[in-house]
């Protein structure tokens, strides 16, 4: 077994680094997990006979010894991250060549998107927290560029939206679609790490904390009522990122009517009625029955689009054509 060095180097300031971010998302993975398995065990339901409750039960305990210890878990990370911020500073400082950084320099979010260091040292803790997160699970950073004309919506749709060859994309793709609203040429469909980190709940919980990002969040038991709750929200004429059930999308209130955009299918691609809850049942996997309460997220797409940090770590969204899962044999999920 391989043993860390925590030493005033280089090798020793990742190495707490590392160490904290293990933390973190070991505890996160396990609170999502334990979600997702009570769900899944939920709609089982008399399949499990008298085992459903056992199971039940055990997932419970898991989740509350995780939750009872996180706030030292995130103590003992921020700490671990601190002493490593310091490890850094006294390298720069003992280094004084001209490359050596101070840790003090102006690295938020830039007008042109382009590329920029790993872990930034300005902008919103939420921001510098979220792009440590995706820095750190190497997830290729490509930066956004403006749109070379005015799309139609026609055009934005048709761009971004297609048939789906990843396990699913509903979450990033809504957010992909977003960013081409403010007038960049964004592409998605990358899958793997880039969609998984932004299907999370705990991380599009993130996004609804960036400065300036107007949301709604209802957690309930019954993701129709909670629906109903964040439509009601709703203005006329705006659109809106929606997550709710197992599904994510671009949703509107158009002349009082509500929609949804379909972006996961070349036959489907486009806006669709949400005309009773058949469509919530059907497309976004919506349920009355719940055993614990889920969130459910509303959030204005004008003040996405308007905000600099969410449209800089559209960056880890971002795909190459050539490198896009999508076209033939893909399907909407």
């Amino acid at each position: 077994m391989k043993t860390a060095k925590y030493a005033i180097n280089k090798e020793g300031e990742q190495s707490l680094r590392d160490l904290a971010h293990t933390l973190q998302d070991g505890q996160d993975y396990l609170i999502f997990a334990t979600e997702r398995l009570e769900a899944i065990i939920s709609g089982l339901g008399s399949d499990l006979g008298n085992y459903e409750q056992d199971i039940l039960d055990t997932i419970s305990e898991i989740r509350q010894v995780a939750g009872n210890c996180s706030g030292e878990i995130q103590e003992l990370a921020r700490r671990l991250n601190m002493v490593a911020d310091r490890i850094g500073a006294l390298l720069n400082r003992r280094l004084g060549s001209s490359e050596a950084s101070s840790g003090t320099e102006d690295l938020a979010p830039r007008s042109d998107y382009s590329a920029r260091p790993a872990e930034p040292f300005s902008g919103s803790e939420t921001y510098r927290n979220v792009v440590k997160e995706l820095s750190r699970k190497n997830i290729e950073y490509i930066p956004l560029t403006a749109e070379d004309h005015d799309k139609s919506e026609a055009e934005r749709i048709d761009s971004v939206g297609g048939c789906d060859r990843t396990e699913g994309s509903c979450s990033s793709l809504a957010f992909a679609y977003i960013g081409c609203l403010g007038g960049y040429d964004i592409r998605d469909f990358r899958g793997s790490k880039s969609r998984d980190y932004f299907s999370r709940n705990e991380n599009i919980a993130k996004i609804t904390k960036l400065p300036g990002v107007i949301s709604e969040t209802v957690y309930d038991k019954d993701d129709y009522r909670a629906v109903d709750a964040l439509f009601d929200k709703m203005e006329d004429g705006k659109e809106y990122y929606l997550a709710t059930g197992a599904h994510a999308s671009v949703v509107r209130r158009s002349n009082g009517k509500l929609e949804y955009l379909e972006l996961q299918s070349e036959k489907r691609k486009g806006w669709h009625r949400i005309d009773t809850n058949e469509e919530l049942e059907k497309r976004f996997g919506c349920s009355h029955h719940l055993l614990f309460q889920f969130p459910n997220y509303l959030i204005d797409a004008d003040s996405l689009k308007a905000c600099s940090e969410f449209l800089d770590i559209l960056g880890y969204i971002n795909t190459a054509v050539q490198k896009q899962q999508r076209g033939g044999g893909g399907h909407a999920r």
